[in-house]
């Protein structure tokens, strides 16, 4: 059965931000528990792109969602949880076929560290068709920014073609382009991870990476950040490319070669899940509103922080809350060095 919208008509709007991505339901066991071990599970409403848009929606912006959905108990609760926190879930398309996507998550510390199983495959997300499904979102609706990331193009080749398709729809309308690298490596290998996301990075004006990760996408050698500048320009010419550093904070370089790095607040860490999808919606909201480099440093650190202290995936967090923890960051640096070594991520 071909997708369709299976709510009213979405109305010809304009916002701040569209997001193309999954969302899925996860299951974990209580606490630090083995799902072996627990006759319970708690279950929970995440995805990148959505959570970066949750924390845009409860931030003050515009934004909604693109996706693709069975068109049942777990899909609709999907949408409604997404919807509940402000963003416009009317272009998500319908299906009665397909499945709902789904994980499971044991949270665990050092050294048996948290393990993540899947089951993902056939969702109705991953058999999205780019001459069928947002062939023309365009005519209808314009956006300041389209964010995705790099767990939807590697969900499937026709979620990362349709990717593509409303990017340049977009752009071609003066859409900018963020992209979180977002590398997964149960989805696909370095190798593939670098050949697709190239031409996102390429045309994208902001980049979002953690620091483990800088060495797939680009080639630099990880402790010299000085050297960085001209690896960036090589891939991704146009982009602001923000490195996120965990509990070292967060650097971000400029296409003219500015840069800097923000250090963070001390985190009491409950959930690492969504903190660097936080971190994303923090910057893009400082980032929309035409704040300097670092005042959008700030606030994304600040949304990550209290992501971290929030179960589950979503950041239910507000702009008091992270306007007041901002206001606690210490002064920016030019000194990268500093966080050249670390890998004490949140994400």
């Amino acid at each position: 059965m071909a997708a369709s919208n299976l709510g009213s008509s979405p109305r010809p709007t304009h916002f701040d931000c569209l997001a193309l991505g999954e969302t899925m339901v996860r299951f974990s066991p209580p606490g630090e528990n083995l799902l072996a071990q627990s006759p319970l599970v708690e279950t929970h409403v995440g995805g990148s792109e959505t959570n970066t848009l949750v924390g845009l929606a409860r931030l003050g912006h515009r934004a909604a969602w693109l996706s693709r959905l069975t068109d049942n108990a777990l899909g609709q609760w999907v949408a409604s949880a997404i919807a509940a926190h402000g963003v416009d879930t009317s272009r998500v398309l319908w299906t009665g076929d397909d499945r709902v996507g789904i994980y499971f998550y044991e949270r665990g510390q050092r050294p048996r560290g948290p393990r993540v199983l899947y089951d993902r495959q056939g969702s109705a997300f991953s058999q999205l068709e780019p001459q069928r499904d947002y062939a023309n979102l365009a005519a209808t609706t314009s956006a300041s920014w389209f964010h995705t990331t790099g767990i939807t193009l590697a969900v499937s080749s026709g979620a990362r073609q349709c990717a593509t398709s409303i990017a340049r729809q977009l752009a071609s309308r003066g859409t900018k382009i963020s992209f979180d690298t977002n590398y997964r490596a149960r989805l696909w290998t370095t190798s593939q991870a670098r050949r697709h996301c190239r031409p996102f990075l390429q045309e994208s004006h902001l980049v979002f990476i953690p620091l483990r990760d800088l060495s797939i996408f680009f080639d630099l050698d990880p402790s010299d950040p000085p050297s960085w500048t001209g690896a960036f320009r090589a891939v991704a010419p146009r982009a602001t490319v923000v490195i996120t550093c965990g509990a070292s904070g967060a650097m971000a370089f400029e296409p003219s070669g500015a840069c800097l790095h923000q250090a963070t607040v001390p985190v009491d860490r409950r959930e690492r899940l969504g903190s660097g999808d936080a971190f994303t919606a923090g910057f893009l909201s400082a980032w929309m509103e035409h704040q300097d480099l670092a005042a959008a440093l700030r606030r994304g650190n600040a949304a990550a922080a209290l992501k971290c202290t929030i179960p589950g995936d979503l950041p239910w967090i507000d702009r008091h809350d992270v306007d007041r923890v901002a206001a606690q960051m210490p002064a920016p640096s030019t000194d990268m060095t500093l966080v050249a070594s670390t890998r004490d991520e949140w994400r």
